[in-house]
């Protein structure tokens, strides 16, 4: 099943020369960690590397809830 990629808050990402690079701002609510985890998983998908979803979901929610 694909995953929506629905940004959390305010995102974007660096041109398309690398270092290519996606940030994101987060609001400051307890549905934030979950809505950074779901965005992540859907670039992990968009750019087939659905199998770190796990491992860099649980980055993400640690650098969220600080």
């Amino acid at each position: 099943m694909p995953r929506i990629l629905t940004p959390p808050r305010t995102c974007g990402s660096t041109p398309a020369t690398p270092p290519r690079r996606q940030w994101c701002e987060l609001s400051a609510d307890e549905r934030a960690p979950g809505r950074l985890r779901g965005w992540l998983a859907g670039l992990l998908d968009d750019w087939r590397l659905g199998r770190l979803a796990d491992d860099l979901a649980l980055i993400a929610t640690e650098l969220a809830v600080d």
